[in-house]
């Protein structure tokens, strides 16, 4: 899952990515809960992408090893979790008592009319569910060097998100470990978002953006935001999607947490507060270390990149922070005497997104769909080539091994009809020392040679 406001093309992370400024410390990417891939957004890293991404799912693993060609890239089989965790449960539970409105709603009403079992549709062909009996903690799955590196834990695993947490404590520990995404339920007793925000708070972590799942009750549905009976458009908030990040912003946040990180992990950040709709964020960084960035990028540029579009137009970023100040002078201080905005950019707050915006976000998630799926297709045809040309060179090894086989049959017959010549040779000399053992001359030499035995007569006699 992610969030409404996730930009498909980032400029300043394209930009960054082009400039090898990853190539040392390439984006680690750990996704739990990665059934259908990793998300089009985090292609904007690539080639300088590492992602590992786990799913119960095996036949969906399967497929998913099979479309990767990328040994950046790594699928496993398994159940993410934390192997003590009904005991690590009890610091954590409130004395609340749940109506459970998940089992009332519109959507759980139309999975029941039509028997429709999501997982088996999308992600296993129809075909039966298999489950791994694999089951891991992040904590010792990956080694010390590996958690020294993860930069953003991406959890979608529809109902224990918060267990997945509490299997990685050392990995939350981490000063390097950017920022997370996940789902967080409101009425239920475990995974509660009132669980999940005092735990990331304690490492450090801040809740940068957060949608709200909505499911109306079954006995009056409304319209569903997919063409899927999951979240519909109103309805009780019952489901949220919340992401979370390290303020490296602020200008003591290592002084607080006693923390440290690389430039390039920084620069990271800087790319995931613009990949989430962040720009803003993205901006104060920047300008706070400035200083450690002016070897490595052009910071004027950067700053320009973060910047939006007015009617179509680039604006830079000092320009838009002119039109910023004009606002606040005509709005706020001098209403009476208006400076004329020179582009023309609204600062006025909108309650909601659009229409023309969710188009436009719509939009560009289709893209970036089709961009992956394209790729995904590239890599498939690669894949097949390469075994068309393994499969030719294996007919050509299997054409000479017949042509060795052959001469080799033939070396052989002509070897067994060489022996067949010899043994009539030598039983032509039997027959021919036979004749002559009977003949009076040998008869008369085989007596003088007993004979000569007889007397002691040696050859020289």
């Amino acid at each position: 899952m992610s969030t409404q406001r996730i930009r498909y093309n980032p400029p300043l992370t394209t930009s960054l990515t082009s400039l090898d400024c990853f190539k040392e410390e390439p984006f680690f990417l750990v996704d739990i809960g990665a059934s259908g891939g990793i998300e089009p957004h985090w292609n904007t890293f690539i080639p300088y992408l590492r992602a590992v991404g786990f799913d119960p799912l095996v036949a969906e693993i399967e497929r998913l090893k099979g479309l990767s060609s990328s040994p950046m890239i790594q699928y496993e089989a398994a159940f993410v979790g934390c192997k003590n965790y009904e005991e690590k449960l009890l610091d954590h539970q409130f004395n609340s008592i749940t109506s459970r409105p998940m089992q009332r709603s519109s959507a759980i009403r139309a999975m029941n009319f039509c028997n429709y079992n999501y997982i088996r549709s999308v992600y296993n062909q129809g075909e039966d569910v298999k489950y791994t009996d694999n089951f891991v903690e992040l904590d010792n799955f990956f080694n010390e060097e590996e958690k020294d590196r993860i930069n953003f834990l991406k959890i979608d695993t529809d109902g224990s998100d918060f267990q997945v947490l509490l299997g990685a404590e050392t990995l939350l520990s981490r000063g390097n470990l950017l920022g997370l995404s996940l789902e967080a339920t409101f009425h239920k007793k475990d995974n509660l978002f009132s669980q999940i925000d005092p735990l990331l708070r304690k490492y450090g972590f801040s809740l940068f953006d957060l949608d709200v799942y909505r499911y109306s009750r079954g006995d009056l549905p409304k319209p569903f935001v997919y063409n899927i009976p999951a979240q519909t458009i109103d309805g009780q908030v019952i489901w949220g999607e919340a992401v979370y990040f390290r303020d490296y912003g602020d200008k003591s946040y290592e002084e607080k947490w006693s923390l440290q990180t690389t430039k390039t992990n920084l620069l990271k950040l800087a790319c995931l507060y613009e990949i989430f709709g962040l720009e803003d964020c993205s901006a104060e960084l920047l300008i706070k270390y400035r200083n450690e960035f002016k070897e490595t990028i052009d910071i004027k540029q950067a700053l320009n990149q973060l910047v939006p579009q007015v009617q179509g137009q680039e604006i830079t970023f000092g320009q838009y922070n002119n039109e910023f100040e004009k606002y606040i002078q005509n709005t706020f201080i001098n209403k009476e005497v208006q400076t004329k905005p020179a582009i023309g950019i609204k600062f006025q707050a909108q309650s909601t997104l659009s229409e023309q915006q969710r188009f436009q976000a719509a939009l560009e998630q289709a893209h970036a769909q089709l961009q992956q799926t394209q790729h995904q297709l590239e890599q498939s045809r690669a894949q097949t080539e390469r075994l068309e040309t393994q499969l030719e060179d294996s007919r050509s090894q299997v054409q000479v091994t017949q042509a060795k086989l052959q001469q080799l049959q033939t070396q052989q017959e002509h070897s067994h009809s060489q022996l067949q010549d010899t043994q009539a040779q030598v039983v032509q000399l039997q027959k021919v020392i036979r004749a002559m053992e009977n003949t009076s001359f040998w008869k008369l030499r085989t007596a003088w040679l007993r004979l000569k035995q007889t007397l002691g007569l040696t050859r020289g006699h």
